[in-house]
């Protein structure tokens, strides 16, 4: 087989051995060797007669030459003899070991110049691993003077830490008789295309049934993508087209992958770039072909792998340019095929490339009954999402660790504010001693034995676990490496980038070339105060929306430019499409931006290489599916975004307007009314240069107003009605409408609500306190002021827990006493059973928590939980949360009791504890109480939150808080 390698194929002096001719022998060069060095000799292997020439690239495991090459020259008066004349070089190849191909080029020397004609090459290939095939290669030599000689160069570029060897025997150059009837030039198919483009030509319709032509040993994408060519063409026409193999007969032909035609063209997958792609008819057949993984199997295509599928990409671009098809929606009912009596042609020749080399989504699986997983993943390669590098994306890491060190080395983790040390993973990770030596080396012996069993591996992830500044080590050496003076978003930069470093540089030592990966994230999202290695791969972690926002435009040209700057390796980036509903009191609502998204994409200016993109992992209740939840409200900027990254010039505008008509139908404008309307209200936000408040009075009121959304919905209801009795567009508005339903629900819990004025509780005083032994049965406790009946806290949300609490002070000690229950069906809840008794982050499970406040946002934080379980903290307004998890009341007493369906409990609180820079008044407190309770159902624990003074948003905000008088 032979096949040109160059990447713009034109008509040039190479020439295909095609065709019989009589053959005049120039040179044998089958004696010359025994006299090669024994590395490149095969004494035990060779063709009839030992040696065969060896071209191995070495050892598997060890360091590779990046070429490894054997050439055979003719020199003097016999080269310049050859001038006007055709010469053909032939041999018996046979691979041995690897992957890589071996290529051949003729070469012309002479005048001082390496190369007076620049080098044409063609791919070596032979149809089996250790079986001997023989080869020829043509060669016009041009009427040039002062040539000295001229060689033919076998050479091949090892891949990975794999052995790549070849063998070759018999080699001979030979002159060719002139037989102009057996010459061909090299197919040209720029030519080509534009010669066939006079004539129409039909594939499918009106009794024409175009041949669907893949290789012999065609791969699994090239048998993936003619399948679908055949399907979506048979929805369009009626018409079932034949697949066959390497086809050489007359009539129409579509040709997918790697074929005798495509290779005639010096189209092959396995030479061309990744995801790079062709389409194109020459004469009676059209090329379908791209740069892919060769070995990719059918469940790869069909899963989140980011692997090139250039010839898959390729029939997609064939099948939306030349029969129309749109996959809008997953599943058969978002498919868009028209009908048509034929598909015909006339000049085709397109070709492309990626604009992002990775195009991801997080929790992109289905959570929609009607949509199984296997759609959802076919729909997401239909529109090109996947990529060519593997996975560069980071994302937290050290998940194994407590299994293997936690015992052994308790030392690996970090340091707890309760002096344990996180030696366990819970929801949010595992989280490190960064500054100990030995995880430096551990994470060091993972990463380098991960590229050494995984070669083709690029990129190694090393991130701390999620809620870092949480859990950050509270050791001395990581406290002097955290940077307090910096905003949140820079607090632990330099701690973290420093550990990256230290792994990537010894990393780069053991395995050259690759790459370790890190998000900027949270607390250290800021780029650090020195530069990053050059074998590192950032992820930049942006969750600031709407991104039409004038600061947040600003904030994120900003944070890329620094990032740029920093030295690392690549930037890839986690935008979070989730943030608009992922939180309470904005469940359920939408958000809509595809003009904004290509506004957006060209900020980065070409230094973002690839993208993630987060969807929301909840559904409109807040109840976590893991899963796409609600996937109608994102589904067509999902679809318009991946139309962008792998095209950033596409018309945004022309997508929409080609959408709505070809998808609806009868329906078309009042749902073109509804996604513009909805686009408006969502990007127009004040031209503002401060970060944008998004909560349920942004949301519900401001937003998306009552009002507005009763008029959205009637435009979806109106849709519906339209289309009745029209398939499928009926069907495609009804979906829609039952899709935005729960933005209505939603709607109509918030209507209405306002915060309830601060109420007041007077405490009572006694002489005689009660004793704290989490049994709140004394006689005293029938005087304490008494809150009950807590809500949620948007005062919106169903509460089954019940809470009660009571309060007595002495002049010297608050004294509360607290009753939580549940209900009987209820049989499991999240307890802190594993959490240390003193100053763990109690907020994740079954408790309540005690705030106190002075006259601005100073305030103390009590939580108590079963069993016995308690921690206290002080905020400071603008202060990083570490110096509040460290405060301490150590004169508090706290202890609790089990019932049946619940618990009870009693804490003392010194009053001296709570001093404030700027105190609310003698004896007086702004405060609010909460209670978190987290039953599981099924195999998900929920959070129902309540409290006696709904927030409306974060229990920290003190403005909506009561007031607590002492008498």
């Amino acid at each position: 087989m032979l096949t040109s390698l160059k990447k713009t194929l034109g008509i040039g002096i190479c020439l295909l051995g095609i065709g019989a001719a009589a053959d005049t022998e120039i040179r044998n060069f089958k004696s010359e060797l025994s006299r090669l060095p024994e590395g490149k000799k095969s004494e035990d292997v060779f063709y009839k007669t030992a040696p065969a020439l060896k071209l191995d690239s070495g050892e598997a495991g060890k360091q590779k030459s990046n070429n490894v090459a054997h050439g055979f020259y003719i020199f003097g008066e016999q080269a310049r003899a050859l001038r006007g004349k055709k010469i053909r070089f032939e041999a018996q190849i046979q691979r041995r070991e690897g992957k890589a191909p071996l290529r051949g080029s003729f070469r012309i020397s002479g005048n001082g110049n390496k190369n007076m004609t620049s080098k044409n090459a063609f791919l070596l290939s032979p149809a089996e691993n250790k079986k001997w095939e023989k080869v020829s290669a043509d060669f016009a030599i041009p009427e040039l003077d002062g040539i000295e000689n001229i060689n033919f160069l076998l050479s091949m570029y090892p891949r990975g830490v794999e052995e790549d060897c070849w063998l070759v025997d018999d080699p001979v150059i030979s002159m060719i008789e002139d037989n102009p009837v057996a010459e061909k030039w090299q197919k040209n198919i720029g030519i080509a295309a534009f010669d066939s483009a006079g004539t129409p030509l039909v594939l499918a319709g009106n009794g024409v049934k175009a041949k669907v032509v893949v290789g012999l040993k065609a791969n699994a994408v090239a048998r993936f993508a003619a399948k679908e060519i055949v399907d979506h063409i048979q929805a369009a026409t009626g018409e079932v087209l034949e697949i066959t193999t390497d086809d050489t007969g007359n009539g129409p032909a579509i040709h997918v992958g790697n074929t005798k035609l495509t290779r005639s063209y010096g189209i092959d997958p396995e030479q061309m770039a990744p995801e790079n792609w062709v389409i194109a008819r020459v004469g009676s057949a059209v090329m379908i072909s791209g740069g892919e993984k060769p070995d990719a199997a059918e469940s790869e295509i069909l899963s989140r792998a980011n692997i090139p599928l250039g010839t898959l990409s390729a029939a997609y671009e064939f099948l939306e340019r030349v029969a129309g098809v749109r996959w809008y929606w997953p599943g058969k009912l978002g498919t868009v095929v028209p009908r048509q009596k034929t598909i015909r042609i006339g000049h085709l020749y397109e070709t492309g490339t990626p604009s992002y080399n990775t195009r991801m989504f997080f929790y992109d699986t289905s959570s929609d009954p009607s949509i199984s997983n296997r759609e959802m993943r076919l729909w997401f390669r239909r529109i090109r999402s996947g990529g060519s590098v593997g996975d560069p994306i980071a994302n937290h890491t050290f998940m194994d660790w407590p299994e293997r060190f936690g015992k052994n080395h308790p030392e690996y983790f970090a340091l707890l504010s309760d002096g344990s040390r996180k030696n366990y993973r819970n929801a949010h990770g595992v989280h490190l001693c960064l500054s100990h030596p030995g995880v430096v080396a551990q994470a060091v012996r993972d990463a380098v034995a991960w590229f050494k069993a995984n070669p083709s591996a690029k990129f190694y992830a090393i991130m701390p676990g999620d809620s870092n500044n949480l859990y950050y080590c509270r050791c001395e050496r990581c406290q002097k490496s955290a940077s307090p003076e910096k905003d949140s978003s820079g607090v632990h930069s330099n701690a973290v980038w420093s550990f990256v470093n230290q792994v990537a540089a010894e990393v780069a030592k053991e395995v050259p070339g690759k790459r370790i990966k890190c998000a900027s994230y949270a607390d250290y999202q800021a780029r650090p105060d020195f530069p990053i290695l050059s074998n590192v791969a950032v992820t930049l972690c942006y969750p600031t929306t709407p991104h039409s926002r004038i600061y947040n435009r600003k904030h994120y040209l900003r944070h890329v430019k620094e990032w740029h700057s920093s030295g690392a390796a690549e930037l890839y980036l986690w935008d979070y499409w989730d943030k608009p509903r992922y939180s309470r009191g904005v469940y359920g609502a939408p958000s809509f931006f595809p003009r904004e998204i290509k506004e957006w994409l060209t900020l980065d200016g070409g230094v973002i290489k690839g993208r993630v993109i987060e969807l929301s992992g909840i559904d409109s209740n807040g109840k976590k599916v893991d899963a796409w939840g609600d996937w109608l409200y994102d589904v067509q900027n999902v679809y318009v975004v991946n139309r962008l990254m792998w095209n950033r010039n596409e018309d945004v505008e022309k997508i929409l307007n080609e959408f709505y008509p070809a998808f609806y139908g009868p329906a078309a404008e009042p749902v073109r009314q509804f996604y513009t309307e909805m686009e408006r209200a969502w990007s127009c936000s004040p031209a503002s240069d401060k970060p944008a408040e998004w909560d349920w009075e942004a949301c519900w009121k401001k937003t998306y107003p009552p009002e507005f959304v009763d008029k959205m919905m009637g435009l979806l209801r109106s849709a519906v009605a339209v289309s009745q009795g029209k398939e499928p567009y009926h069907s495609r508005a009804l979906k829609t409408l039952e899709g935005f339903l729960p933005f209505e629900a939603n709607s109509r819990m918030f209507r209405g609500q306002k915060a309830p004025a601060p109420q007041t509780i007077r405490v009572p005083s006694v002489s005689a306190p009660p004793v704290a032994d989490g049994n709140p049965d004394e006689e005293v406790w029938k005087k304490a002021a008494r809150i009950a009946d807590f809500v949620d806290s948007y005062n919106s949300y169903e509460q089954k827990a019940r809470t009660e609490m009571r309060f007595l002070h002495d002049k010297n000690n608050l004294y509360v006493s607290v009753k939580a229950e549940w209900p009987p069906e209820r049989k499991e809840i999240l307890f802190a059973d594993n959490a240390h008794p003193r100053d763990a982050l109690l907020w994740n499970y079954e408790g309540v928590e005690l705030f106190f406040a002075g006259g601005d946002s100073e305030r103390y934080q009590f939580i108590l939980s079963p069993d016995s379980k308690m921690a206290d903290f002080h905020w400071l307004e603008k202060d990083p949360k570490t110096p509040g998890i460290q405060w301490n009341s150590p004169q508090t007493r706290a202890a609790t009791k089990r019932i049946a369906n619940g618990w009870t409990g009693e804490i003392a609180i010194p009053l001296a504890d709570l001093k404030f820079k700027n105190p609310a008044g003698n004896g007086t407190f702004r405060v609010n109480f909460f209670r978190n309770h987290y039953p599981k159902e099924g195999n998900q624990v929920r959070w129902e939150q309540s409290c006696w003074m709904p927030t409306f948003g974060s229990f920290h905000d003190v403005g909506k808080y009561g007031i607590m008088h002492l008498e």
